[in-house]
């Protein structure tokens, strides 16, 4: 039986165990300690809160004159 053999489009013939073992990942688990490699996050910059209101300067007064209201 070849593991590239299949048994429709996308299924494969070998098992979990059997491509587990394959693709080496218990060498990976066993070099680091029994667990696989993670990668560092970056530290995000904490930015201040902005609150838009908090940054708009006094209300400006309408320019227009005053409908007549008809």
């Amino acid at each position: 039986m070849a593991p590239t053999s299949k048994l429709s489009t996308g299924i494969k013939r070998a098992s979990r165990s059997h491509t587990y073992h394959r693709r080496g990942l218990w060498a990976i688990k066993a070099k680091n300690g029994g667990a696989f490699p993670k990668a560092d996050k970056a530290a995000a910059a904490v930015e201040p809160k902005f609150y838009p209101a908090d940054d708009g300067g006094e209300r400006q007064e309408s320019v227009s004159p005053p409908s007549d209201g008809s």
